[in-house]
């Protein structure tokens, strides 16, 4: 974002929400992976992605079942 005078904003984090990133699914799994590792030498610890993980088995109140 630029401001009046050319100054640039950098925000403080940078959150990617999306099903692919806890599940290999198609080609955008590998953009996302590869895009984490440029942003990860930029960023740091300050690049955080979050998504589902749909291989454990939840219930609708959100504990894990067990079998």
């Amino acid at each position: 974002m630029t401001l009046p005078g050319n100054e640039f904003l950098s925000p403080d984090y940078i959150f990617e929400i999306s099903w692919e990133v806890c599940n290999k699914v198609g080609g955008i799994h590998t953009v996302l992976s590869t895009k984490a590792a440029l942003l990860q030498d930029k960023l740091k610890d300050y690049y955080i992605m979050i998504g589902p993980d749909l291989t454990r088995n939840y219930n609708s109140a959100g504990s894990r079942q067990t079998k």
